[in-house]
């Protein structure tokens, strides 16, 4: 399994047990230092989960956790 798809399991582990809060702004550069990553495997898990609509990425403002029903 690539570094991508562990950031991707950790993160959205994160979002679905609530630890990463809806509504919830953070930077890829934190979630990468606070996972031990490199920011690319992070951007591009971020990616993902954008496209799953768990995140949405705000440019130039940092990645926002989106509301789950």
């Amino acid at each position: 399994c690539s570094l991508t798809d562990e950031a991707y399991a950790i993160l959205e582990e994160r979002i679905v047990t609530l630890d990463m809060a809806p509504g919830a702004t953070v930077s890829e550069q934190s979630l990468a230092g606070e996972m031990g990553f490199g920011r690319t495997p992070v951007r591009e898990a971020l990616q993902r989960l954008q496209r799953e609509g768990l995140v949405s990425v705000m440019p130039r403002k940092g990645i926002r956790v989106t509301e789950i029903d």
